[in-house]
């Protein structure tokens, strides 16, 4: 009897200890994971830079296309032209990537809320016919993405007063002033539009930068549910 009660008490001890250990670890593993957390950096939040006036230009299919179309939309802007040779072709299908992407987040949401723009930097030969034309080559869903042109004094308005691409890096404000004089202007960055119609920020096409780009356009998504 005796033995069987020693038998008993060594296996309860050996259930036990595990048991001890197991907790013991979960409350450092709790410690450890809240020290991480106060460790991390905040968030930082996102800038709020100027809001797009009012405009008017003319899309792909000729109609009148203004800030107004996008109420309550987030929208990604790119500045392009049809016959660019060099950069333009790149933006343009990267463009293509993020607007797929983005169709499919969060159930539908991404494809109701999320608006693409492709600003023609050369208006004098870029007609409605021919974005259209460029929209066709590269099978852009003309349900999210809109191509504009216009007459090119209002396409420099908006570049210098709306956007302000003069102050993205790499481009002056002289240049953009150039553009209604038909001279061409090259702004490889995107231009994040949230659904207040308010700049966010200007993204570079580095891996970097187009991930943060990505992150922002979530974080926007969830300003518009909160």
């Amino acid at each position: 009897m005796e033995d069987n009660k020693e038998a008993q008490e060594a296996q309860a001890t050996s259930l036990i200890t595990p048991l001890r250990v197991a907790l013991v670890f979960g409350a450092i593993l709790i410690v450890a994971l809240g020290y991480l957390r106060m460790q991390e950096p905040p968030v930082e939040e996102m800038p709020v830079y100027f809001e797009i006036p009012q405009f008017t230009l003319t899309d792909q299919d000729s109609a009148d296309f203004g800030r107004n179309s996008m109420e309550g939309k987030i929208w990604v802007a790119d500045f392009i032209f049809s016959n660019c040779p060099a950069i333009c072709p790149l933006l343009t299908a990267k463009f293509k990537a993020l607007e797929q992407q983005t169709a499919d987040w969060e159930g539908t949401k991404g494809a109701e809320r999320i608006r693409f723009l492709s600003i023609s930097v050369d208006p004098r030969n870029d007609t409605p016919e021919v974005l259209k034309k460029y929209a066709e080559k590269y099978k852009a869903n003309l349900d999210r993405w809109t191509f504009l042109t216009g007459a090119p004094a209002d396409v420099a308005q908006l570049l210098k007063t709306g956007f302000k691409v003069a102050t993205v890096e790499g481009v002056s404000e002289e240049n953009v002033d150039k553009v209604a004089d038909g001279e061409i202007l090259h702004v490889e960055h995107f231009a994040l539009v949230d659904h207040l119609g308010r700049v966010r920020g200007y993204y570079a096409q580095d891996s970097e930068s187009q991930a943060k780009l990505k992150r922002d356009l979530r974080r926007l998504l969830a300003e518009v549910d909160s």
